[in-house]
């Protein structure tokens, strides 16, 4: 039953999706090409969301609220990756454009149709994973799940750095190669941070049990657990003598390079904190 629906959505998916950005591949301008992109990338992150939780809120069964919840992330991810493909195959698609026109736009629509199915599949595996987890504790699940949500796109980001990095060593100074990934690093910082905060609020609020008054409580605690774990070590640090190698340590971006491991440190131990201090509050309830 469940590939049933499967089918059917990925059908509804691809008819919204391929005709208008084929449209502009086929027009081949930089603005068609753009409006392609933008379409391709805006409709498939949105439309699933809105689909699912219509689908929701008429069944009121949780796996397709689940579903909605995990394309959230995983589009914005698999799009990072989409684009780290295309841009290695950048002579390549050229070339093809160049040979052939027809073979171009076919690569083009399989590339796309390709990419619509794997992020389906990911979305279910995540749906799958979260189902499972829910038989287990809930410290467990909402550990892993909100580790989860607001880690993918960040480790995303990171592992598709990787090789523009490699191949940017040998036509980059070193220094600037350094500034380069800093400033790319402080932007995926902010951006791990908005999305703890907002899955913190949307998601680890409504999946806590309990009066509203204690998942308030917990999710405020949990989250300020969060920020401290990530900025206590700057401050605490910001005391030593300026040429003291434990500086470096302080800074919160090295979090990023180890970005599967925090996430799951700082999510573990802020909602552990959030609920032994809620726990002192409302015994009982």
């Amino acid at each position: 039953m469940r590939g049933d629906f499967m089918i059917r959505d990925l059908s509804w998916y691809l008819i919204l999706l391929c005709p208008v950005s084929a449209v502009g591949i086929l027009w081949h301008t930089v603005a068609a090409l753009q409006v392609a992109l933008l379409v391709f990338i805006g409709i498939g992150w949105i439309v699933p969301i809105v689909y699912q939780l219509f689908r929701f809120r008429q069944r009121g069964e949780d796996y397709y609220r689940s579903r909605a919840v995990a394309h959230v992330v995983i589009w914005p991810s698999l799009i990072v990756f989409l684009t780290l493909f295309c841009w290695c195959l950048l002579n390549g698609w050229q070339a093809l454009y160049q040979d052939s026109y027809i073979l171009f736009v076919l690569a083009a629509l399989v590339c796309m149709i390709s990419f619509v199915i794997l992020s389906a599949f990911a979305v279910e595996g995540a749906v799958w994973c979260y189902r499972y987890l829910k038989g287990k504790s809930d410290f467990i699940q909402y550990w892993l799940t909100t580790a989860f949500l607001s880690g993918v796109i960040p480790f995303s980001v990171i592992v598709a750095l990787l090789p523009v990095m490699w191949y940017q060593m040998n036509m980059m100074a070193p220094f600037m190669l350094i500034f380069f990934l800093a400033a790319v690093l402080k932007q995926i910082f902010v951006i791990k941070l908005v999305l703890v905060m907002g899955f913190f609020a949307f998601y680890f609020y409504f999946a806590l049990t309990g009066v509203r008054k204690k998942r308030f409580v917990q999710t405020v605690v949990s989250a300020l657990f969060y920020v401290a774990l990530v900025f206590l070590p700057s401050v605490i640090f910001h005391y030593l003598p300026v040429d003291s190698p434990f500086l470096m340590v302080a800074d919160p971006l090295l979090l990023l390079t180890v970005p599967v491991l925090s996430d799951l440190c700082l999510c573990g131990l802020s909602i552990y904190g959030g609920e032994k201090v809620v726990a002192v509050f409302f015994d009982g309830e």
